[in-house]
C-alpha cells in the first residue's frame, strides 16, 4: 500500500464509529504500511486507531479500530 492510501484508510477508519476492515492479498506488508503511515504522520488524533489481524482469523483481513471515546 502506498502512503497516501494507507492515510485514507486510516482517516476512515478515525471518521467511523468503530473503524474498518480491510484485506489485502499480503496482510504483513499492509500492516506495515499502515503502521508505518500511521507512525510517520505525527497526527496526534491517530493515536486511538489500533491496527490488528482479524480475531476471527480471516487470512488477509485487517482490523482498523476506532478507540476514541464518543460520549
Amino acid at each position: 500500500m502506498e502512503n497516501n492510501e494507507c492515510l485514507a484508510v486510516l482517516y476512515s477508519a478515525l471518521r467511523s464509529e468503530y473503524g474498518v476492515i480491510v484485506s489485502s492479498p499480503n496482510a504483513e506488508t499492509a500492516l506495515r504500511a499502515l503502521n508505518k503511515a500511521k507512525d510517520d504522520s505525527q497526527d496526534a488524533e491517530l493515536k486511538c486507531i489500533q491496527i490488528r489481524k482479524s480475531p476471527r482469523g480471516t487470512p488477509g483481513e485487517l482490523w482498523i479500530t476506532n478507540l476514541k471515546e464518543t460520549n
